[in-house]
């Protein structure tokens, strides 16, 4: 099995329509945009939603306190993501046309350079980047999922793959469940595992294994 990462949903659903890949997890909303373009993918498997795990985070000092301080502001986001999907339903709570603001299309990162901090006022993150954010002095969470969207995680595959191999995808998401069960059982040293991983501070890869589900 040959395994490959991609900065975020959108890219690996490329990937998927374009046959370099079988498999793949992402967030709920770069699916309907891939299917919008044509892109024939089927679900397999889903994690229970955790809005809490996307967020908007702006520099510690920053003159924006609330979602109406947006207007007039350079905002970070990974197009046709879940957090874009955030942003618009920030912007409609708080009455802000798309117009109203200058949004940069991104790949999500972290830790965040001086180049970053000049470049825009705010970044759409989430877990575990979020939660590394969250552990960082210099930034704030100005608001998250909570109320506004659910913020699924979906296993993908290709429709063509499945429809051959059913016993491969039965064998994927038994190996998931299992692996659900580890982590559930084994937080500490799961997050030990993934901090090591990505590269990320373990207290935050902890915060976000840990971090409540709807």
């Amino acid at each position: 099995m040959l395994w490959s990462e991609f900065p975020a949903g959108p890219q690996l659903l490329y990937a998927l329509q374009n046959n370099d890949i079988d498999f793949g997890t992402t967030g709920e909303v770069p699916p309907i945009f891939a299917q919008a373009n044509g892109n024939a993918v089927t679900y397999i498997a889903w994690e229970p939603p955790a809005p809490s795990s996307v967020g908007i985070v702006v520099p510690i000092d920053s003159d924006i306190r609330s979602i109406a301080d947006l207007r007039g502001k350079r905002i970070s986001v990974n197009k046709g993501s879940n957090v874009h999907w955030l942003l618009l339903q920030l912007l409609e709570e708080a009455g802000i046309a798309l117009d109203e603001l200058k949004v940069v299309y991104a790949p999500p990162k972290y830790p965040l350079t001086a180049s970053d901090y000049l470049a825009v006022d705010a970044w759409m993150m989430w877990d575990p980047l979020l939660s590394a954010a969250e552990s960082n002095p210099e930034l704030r969470v100005l608001a998250n999922g909570e109320g506004r969207v659910r913020n699924h995680q979906f296993y993908l595959a290709r429709r063509d793959y499945v429809e051959k191999h059913h016993d491969v995808a039965h064998q994927l998401v038994e190996s998931l469940q299992q692996t659900g069960i580890f982590i559930d059982n084994h937080r500490q040293e799961a997050a030990g595992l993934l901090a090591q991983e990505l590269g990320l501070d373990l207290l935050a890869v902890e915060r976000a294994l840990t971090r409540p589900q709807s």
